[in-house]
């Protein structure tokens, strides 16, 4: 399979919103679901298969408004960067000794790794050098702050960058085209929540200049994955980070996630793993009953703790079940609510710096059944604003048919600014449940119907205020109101 790798600038490393794992993309294996043959190999369509495979990896080179001799320094650069991910490694394990827990991991990685960079052609990767910003955003998303960007398979690198900011950029990306994640404060969102470490540590997939400890233990763990390999013994290895508390096994931390989600049409998998062992897995469908979006659990009862001590199934007054996955600390990245065998709600929530603003803004995306259709809740927090979306859609089509959303003052972020929707609220699936039996029609019915509709209305703003403290990211006594 041929994949396209951009290089694009200089990785965002002065941004000061990182924070550090180790982890595999989150797209490295598909989630195999119980009685259906396997998508693919782990590690299908990334460099890292063939070069274990003792293949030449084909590497494809170009650049815009080619000279003479760009080409030799970036052919150096993609040979060089590809090395030097195994030669950490190889390093890390001779340094410290450990030749005999790792024979087999030092077969793939303390040799030369053959790679042929090639002008045009058929390859397993494709590198596109910029000469400029502009070039680079547009082949970036316009991503406003990239130096380098990998996306979708593809890699773009901004060729004006200093001949050091090259070295840590291609090092970087390449680790994209391994299968590794990001390690940014805003990262973990193409992250695996189950393949990735707990502690923080330096590394190159952060904002490190140099291979470290952090980035041997997650090729490791990424060989490990794709070969189905093991230490002597099936034993749990230590981190090659002198300071970490964790363990691997089956490229699972010690400190892991415990469950992991997927979701299907009107079917959501959850697996749950233990000691980096999968114990079980259950199929739930999507309920077709309504579900209210501006519900939140609370009074719950902790029942299980993933690997870290989070709490990561739940039991409310009520009688749901929630199953959570975190990111980074103990803010929860994902959570599946289930009642009588069906799920209610998934919700995502995440963290993004937006540059314009110069702040850190938290993310709200909340998924749910409404009978034959389906809801969607969008929110957004900052330090200075807040707004929120909800928009029902018919099953199968992309387009919503009913949107409402709130937007905040700026300067108060807790004054309503405007509210605005598109569409007829009449048609919405929720505000028909709200509404009981109001009829708009009659004289009496509308101005039922409007004391309905400003009391829902009422509602979303209430939790559009209030949703980061419910999700606990702010403090217990800021108040929102």
């Amino acid at each position: 399979m041929k994949k396209t790798i951009c290089l694009l600038g200089v990785l965002l490393l002065a941004s000061g919103w990182l924070w550090s794992k180790s982890a595999e993309l989150d797209n490295y294996n598909q989630i195999q679901w119980p009685h259906e043959p396997a998508v693919s190999a782990v590690g299908a369509g990334f460099a890292l298969r063939p070069i274990l495979e003792g293949k030449t990896l084909v590497v494809s080179l170009s650049i815009e408004d080619e000279q003479e001799d760009n080409r030799e320094v970036f052919t150096s650069l993609i040979k060089d960067s590809y090395q030097a991910w195994f030669n950490n490694v190889a390093a890390q394990i001779k340094g410290q000794g450990r030749e005999a827990e790792f024979p087999q991991i030092l077969k793939y990685v303390d040799r030369q790794i053959p790679i042929s960079v090639i002008a045009q052609g058929p390859a397993d990767v494709a590198v596109h050098v910029w000469k400029n910003d502009a070039s680079l955003r547009e082949h970036c998303l316009h991503r406003e702050s990239a130096a380098a960007c990998y996306h979708d398979g593809q890699l773009e690198f901004m060729k004006t960058l200093t001949m050091e900011k090259q070295r840590i950029t291609f090092i970087h990306e390449i680790g994209h085209s391994l299968g590794l994640a990001d390690q940014y404060h805003i990262g973990m969102q193409n992250a695996s929540p189950l393949y990735s470490s707990y502690q923080i540590h330096d590394e190159i997939m952060k904002e490190s200049n140099k291979l470290s400890c952090a980035d041997a233990d997650g090729l490791v763990n990424l060989i490990d994955r794709t070969l189905q390999l093991q230490r002597p013994n099936g034993a749990r290895w230590n981190s090659f980070c002198p300071d970490s508390i964790e363990t691997f096994k089956n490229g699972i931390s010690s400190h892991a996630n415990r469950y992991l989600f997927d979701r299907r049409d009107f079917r959501v998998l959850i697996q749950e793993y233990e000691k980096s062992e999968k114990i079980s897995e259950k199929i739930f469908p999507t309920t077709r009953q309504i579900v209210d979006p501006f519900y939140i659990p609370n009074d719950t009862t902790v029942l299980k703790q993933d690997g870290a001590g989070r709490a990561a199934l739940l039991r409310s007054e009520a009688g749901e079940e929630i199953y959570r996955v975190y990111g980074q600390d103990k803010e929860y990245t994902e959570q599946v609510v289930v009642k009588e065998n069906e799920v209610l709600s998934v919700q995502k929530s995440r963290s993004m710096q937006r540059t314009k603003y110069e702040e850190e803004h938290k993310f709200l995306f909340k998924t749910f059944g409404l009978g034959n259709r389906e809801g969607k809740l969008a929110c957004e927090f900052g330090v200075n604003m807040r707004f929120a979306k909800y928009e029902e859609y018919k099953y199968g089509e992309k387009k919503p048919y009913f949107t409402v959303e709130v937007r905040f003052d700026r300067g108060n972020r807790n004054k309503t600014k405007n509210i605005v929707s598109k569409g007829n609220m009449e048609d919405s699936v929720l505000f028909k449940q709200f509404q009981g039996s109001a009829e708009p029609n009659s004289i009496e019915g509308r101005d039922q119907f409007q004391k309905k509709q400003s009391a829902w209305v009422t509602r979303f703003v209430t939790f559009a205020e209030n949703w980061p403290k419910y999700l606990g990211l702010l403090p217990e006594e800021e108040n929102l109101n």
